[in-house]
């Protein structure tokens, strides 16, 4: 572990007033820096936040506040957007990747918890997926001309088709299977992305992340004029993802 990131940890009040007693770095995360962290009072996850194109943190802990009572994440046991960390509890369990999960019960149980989730209201424009990816399109360097006219063509085909008006609730936007921890009441973290969208999102998503046909699970209230746009444009949603992440390796 490089100093400054412990003496980071260290810094924390939280952590000082916990006892700290030992610090492993949890390697998989492709952003931010995570820590398993053992203090007198238990073992908790301290994230230490580094910039993330789109992510706004303050909106992120509103989020984890919002969400406590459905249990769907780990305790939070103290967030400071402002001093750049998150520290919740520490969940012993496998991840979807590594428990190489894709049986229909596990992602039945799934909805039952993503349902609760998704009767949420939130109106946070900003954090819609058509405004994040037009963010995208600006920020992100050396886009392919018809991948960028591609993706703003299935956002205006789906704001004829009244499908951004429709996104009216709280969802994830990040389902893949190292976000998803446990087989039988999945614990959901990084939330970092999650924001003002529909169901139906949450569920292409997964699609695309876990390469499986997850149609049985789709929200009842979609249009079938919906599916193709909207399939399309989260296939070229993970071509930005990839861009982006490796215009950020390069820059590291």
């Amino acid at each position: 572990m490089q100093p400054n990131w412990l003496r980071q940890i260290t810094q924390i009040p939280t952590i000082q007033q916990a006892g700290l007693l030992g610090c492993e770095r949890i390697t998989g995360g492709i952003s931010n820096l995570n820590f398993k962290v053992t203090t007198h009072q238990g073992i908790w996850v301290v994230r230490l936040n580094q910039a993330q194109l789109g992510v706004n943190r303050k909106l992120e802990q509103d989020i984890l506040n919002l969400i406590a009572p459905l249990k769907l994440s780990p305790e939070v046991i103290d967030a400071n957007p402002a001093a750049g960390y998150l520290i919740t509890a520490y969940c012993d369990l496998a991840t979807w990747r590594q428990s190489n999960t894709t049986d229909v019960g596990a992602f039945t149980k799934l909805a039952d918890s993503l349902n609760a989730l998704h009767q949420i209201p939130c109106h946070h424009s900003a954090s819609r997926l058509d405004q994040r990816i037009t963010h995208y399109l600006k920020q992100i360097n050396h886009i392919p001309d018809d991948l960028a006219a591609e993706t703003m063509h299935q956002i205006d085909q789906l704001e004829q088709l009244g499908f951004w008006s429709a996104c009216q609730s709280l969802y994830h936007s990040d389902l893949n299977p190292n976000n998803l921890l446990g087989n039988d009441q999945a614990v959901i973290i990084d939330w970092e992305f999650a924001g003002q969208g529909h169901a139906l999102l949450d569920w292409l998503i997964m699609e695309q992340e876990h390469q499986q046909d997850l149609s049985q699970f789709y929200p009842t209230d979609i249009r079938e004029s919906w599916l193709p746009p909207s399939k399309a444009l989260i296939a070229n949603l993970m071509k930005l993802w990839d861009f982006n992440l490796q215009q950020t390796n390069k820059n590291r």
